[in-house]
């Protein structure tokens, strides 16, 4: 072993290591001072999870935000046994007392042509936008004869005065049943 080598102590050791920590800690805080955290433009965010139950011949073909048009949709029936009959041509519905320009979901389903004539459907709506949910089952009757073609059929939930100021969860979702019978949708 070479005289003029020395091996450093445990002391030299622990020296050592305090001024590496003390020296890091130097760095880090004159990092940390010159950085600053502000406020930046407001971020949303959005996404949509729907469930569907869809029956062979009535499908779910998407959920979307938007507005109720300037021309309200009629409102579909909320009375079993009373339900709006569906024409042979595409058509708009609310669910609950509309307002034009207001903020809504919107329901959009396709009747394709193996619908059987005169058969009344309940579709259950729950909207999560407010708390708490909001549950509204409409009543609809197929046409006397299927439609030739596809039809879209769009359904509107009037979300009020609903506008999102931070992140919410929401929930919505459309279940679709057909019943046994007019009025029978037990």
């Amino acid at each position: 072993m070479n005289p003029a080598v020395r091996r450093p102590g445990r002391l030299g050791l622990l020296g050592f290591l305090a001024v590496i920590a003390v020296g890091s800690l130097a760095v880090g805080l004159v990092g940390a001072v010159g950085t600053q955290v502000t406020n930046g433009p407001v971020e949303t965010g959005a996404g949509a999870y729907v469930t569907e139950h869809p029956l062979t011949y009535w499908e779910w073909v998407e959920t979307a935000l938007g507005t109720v048009p300037a021309a309200v949709p009629g409102r579909a029936s909320t009375t079993v046994g009373a339900p709006t009959v569906l024409g042979l041509e595409a058509a708009s519905y609310a669910i609950d007392p509309a307002v034009s320009g207001q903020p809504s979901v919107i329901w959009t389903f396709a009747e394709t042509p193996a619908t059987p004539a005169r058969t009344e459907l309940a579709l259950t709506f729950v909207d999560g936008l407010a708390d708490p949910a909001t549950t509204v089952t409409v009543y609809l009757e197929t046409a006397v004869r299927a439609p030739f073609l596809t039809l879209e059929f769009v359904f509107y939930w009037d979300a009020g005065a609903f506008a999102p100021t931070a992140l919410d969860i929401e929930t919505m979702s459309a279940t679709v049943v057909a019943c046994p019978a007019i009025g029978d949708c037990a």
